[in-house]
């Protein structure tokens, strides 16, 4: 039963009959000895009626007005509290889209780590294989700076042999040339012609020549020693 109907059945109930009791005595008044006509008193009766009928009317005009009004508070509410809820809706659409959006980021963010993931494994594999491979070039890079020491050591001590050998190789010129000329004064104080002196000069450059035939610039050389040791038996020519 709503507010409207209850205050309607308020109305029709026997406690809003008008009194029958007269308000300054409490008490009811004495009936009269002679009984009234018949239509006077349908006229009194319908006259109580109106009166109970408007008194309703008024507090049921006023009841539907204060309901009317409540009923119109209640729209603004319920349009205020729709409103709210739209903009809370949209609110939340918004916030979904934004997940949605935040997610796709996420899952591309989260790809990528694994692909990056999956470079740097490949990447530290390879480097791995790059620093083995480096490894293995430096040992063999400092082998072969081992065999380049011992090789530059070689040459020097070439370097000094062959000095050695030079020194020596003039020494043993100068002995021959010396020997060369006390050969030729002997041959030329022993009275011996042109003849013989040219045979030993012969004999000794074919000898130089098989001894220093591969070194051209000592072959030369060692000729014009042997020339000069024989020029004393050559003046006559």
């Amino acid at each position: 039963m709503t507010e409207l109907e209850r205050q309607v059945a308020l109305l029709k109930s026997p406690g809003l009959m008008v009194p029958t009791t007269d308000p300054r005595t409490s008490k009811r008044p004495a009936q009269e000895s002679s009984p009234e006509p018949a239509s006077k008193k349908t006229k009194h009766t319908t006259e109580i009626s109106s009166k109970r009928q408007l008194h309703a009317h008024s507090i049921l005009q006023r009841e539907f007005l204060l309901q009317k009004a409540e009923l119109q508070r209640t729209k603004q509410e319920l349009a205020a509290e729709k409103a709210k809820s739209t903009h809370s809706s949209n609110q939340i659409k918004l916030l979904c889209v934004q997940c949605c959006r935040l997610t796709d980021r996420y899952h591309a963010a989260l790809a990528s780590h694994t692909s990056l993931q999956a470079t740097y494994r490949d990447q530290t594999s390879e480097l791995r294989a790059h620093k083995g491979a480096l490894d293995i070039a430096n040992e063999e890079l400092e082998e072969s700076r081992k065999d380049a020491d011992i090789y530059r050591e070689a040459i020097l001590k070439r370097d000094e042999d062959c000095e050695l050998a030079k020194k020596q190789l003039e020494e043993a010129k100068e002995d021959e040339v010396l020997q060369w000329r006390v050969l030729a004064s002997r041959l030329q104080s022993l009275g011996k012609d042109h003849e013989m002196g040219r045979a030993v000069h012969d004999m000794l450059l074919l000898q130089v020549e098989r001894q220093c035939g591969e070194d051209r610039i000592v072959l030369e050389s060692v000729k014009e020693a042997l020339k000069d040791a024989f020029s004393g038996l050559f003046e006559r020519e």
